[in-house]
């Protein structure tokens, strides 16, 4: 069954967090996504019973949003690329197939819709894509999950910015996910990237104080 989160407001249910991870610069961001691929990637998990990995996105611009996404596609081996990224930003959706992802599909709910005559609460057609999910086994990236209305991601990751290159990734999931084999695994491979106690301090100001934050954390 899959995660049905309550995101109003970028909300998230406690209950669900699994771990807070640190990284100092782009490329750890990076290599942390590349690591976390690994959970994404369709010999690591039964098609038959689990075709499709959804994964939310919460992080306003500056965050390192990019970056993580990065290394996920990295870690999958597909072609996406800063060309791609342009692409993304004026479709709201692009794919790609291959042997480690399968069928991986890249959206961003922020991008507005291209008939200017629409109205801003109108329907786009990447929402309509992703409310109907993939026809075959692969991976859905969502960025700006928070806005979608019919969440059902495996996992969410919320990234804030500590400074200009440094910055946490809060990751939740489900029971059923946090018992697989392959996410105790990414926990432990990735222990030395976990946060500390002086990390979820500076998050929880930030939270109380965002104007704080020049990066626009929510």
């Amino acid at each position: 069954k899959k995660m049905g989160l309550k995101l109003n407001a970028a909300k998230i249910p406690f209950s669900s967090f699994r771990a807070k991870f640190y990284c100092a610069n782009r490329d750890e961001t990076m290599a942390l996504g590349a690591a976390f691929s690994a959970l994404l990637a369709v010999k690591n998990r039964n098609l038959n019973i689990d075709p499709v990995r959804s994964v939310g996105l919460i992080a306003p611009s500056g965050t390192g949003k990019s970056a993580f996404l990065f290394g996920i596609h990295e870690g999958l081996s597909d072609d996406f690329n800063r060309h791609s990224r342009s692409i993304l930003m004026q479709n709201g959706v692009s794919e790609y197939t291959n042997a480690r992802g399968g069928l991986v599909r890249h959206f961003d709910l922020c991008v507005r819709a291209r008939d200017p005559s629409a109205g801003y609460n109108s329907i786009r057609p990447h929402h309509c894509i992703l409310a109907q999910g993939l026809e075959r086994a692969g991976v859905e990236l969502v960025e700006h999950a928070n806005i979608y209305k019919a969440p059902r991601f495996d996992y969410i990751l919320r990234l804030r910015a500590l400074d200009r290159n440094s910055r946490t990734l809060s990751l939740y999931t489900t029971d059923k996910m946090a018992v697989d084999p392959a996410f105790q695994t990414f926990l432990d491979d990735n222990a030395g990237r976990r946060a500390r106690p002086a990390h979820y301090i500076k998050d929880a100001i930030d939270a109380c104080v965002p104007a704080i934050n020049v990066w626009m954390p929510f």
